[in-house]
């Protein structure tokens, strides 16, 4: 009896079993990887157990070394089971991730074309947003950036509607707002909000696309006398650095 053909199963039995156990460890904090995922591990081991038994068993028997081969391929093919379904499992995610990722988008979208339409409704009537609405005019406007969800920036047309509505004085940079949820900052303007919601950390760059908010705010009426905005006035005195391509503006 040649020994060769029973260490070649064994071989393959050993690295088809810690293939299928490697799952196990891929997937520790993987909520997705549940019961279905962990009882085709449990199945796959003892195929790849039986299949290794019975090719020992064949060349025990006295089987040519062809049965041997056949085996190694069975007890191969069982280790990629679960593989395969990891495989599309991870293709229902990307699909499923793909479908929100599309679905915040086109909210975005509608949401950009509803305040543009509010803009030139308000442009023609001459009526500005106060309060609570110019302080959600703001958060619209950096909401369309959904890069870190994924999906695209929409900012540049936000903030070209923002353009529009400072230029026509429906928006006005000075109007006061108040912070929700922040019992330590009392009613302020609008500029000075948006600047201290983006600025918690000064030494810190800020996102370019917040930098090119602020200068429109400024070249559009802020009142940068009132002691708050020291700070602001300071940062349009520094000399700005782009970063990663824009992404970032450091302030020097």
């Amino acid at each position: 009896m040649k020994w060769w053909p029973i260490g070649l199963l064994a071989a393959a039995a050993v690295a088809s079993a810690l293939n299928v156990a490697a799952l196990t460890f891929e997937h520790l904090l993987d909520p997705r990887w549940g019961s279905e995922a962990r009882h085709l591990q449990a199945v796959s081991l003892i195929a790849i157990a039986a299949f290794s038994a019975g090719g020992v068993w064949l060349i025990v028997r006295g089987a040519s070394a062809g049965w041997a081969f056949a085996a190694v391929v069975l007890i191969a093919a069982v280790g990629f089971v679960p593989r395969i379904y990891d495989a599309r499992l991870k293709a229902e995610v990307r699909a499923s991730q793909s479908a929100a990722i599309r679905a915040l988008e086109a909210r975005v979208l509608a949401e950009i074309e509803t305040r543009r339409q509010d803009v030139e409704t308000r442009i023609a009537a001459q009526r500005p947003y106060q309060g609570d609405e110019a302080r959600l005019f703001m958060v619209f406007v950096t909401d369309a950036d959904i890069s870190s969800a994924g999906g695209p920036n929409h900012s540049p047309q936000s903030i070209a509607l923002l353009q529009r509505a400072l230029e026509t004085k429906v928006l006005d940079p000075n109007t006061i707002v108040k912070q929700p949820l922040r019992a330590d900052r009392g009613p302020e303007p609008l500029s000075i909000n948006f600047y201290r919601n983006v600025r918690q950390v000064p030494e810190q760059s800020l996102l370019g696309r917040d930098w090119t908010i602020l200068k429109l705010l400024a070249a559009n009426g802020a009142d940068l006398t009132r002691p708050d905005a020291a700070p602001f006035a300071a940062d349009l005195r520094k000399k700005e650095t782009p970063l990663y391509g824009g992404l970032y503006v450091e302030l020097k």
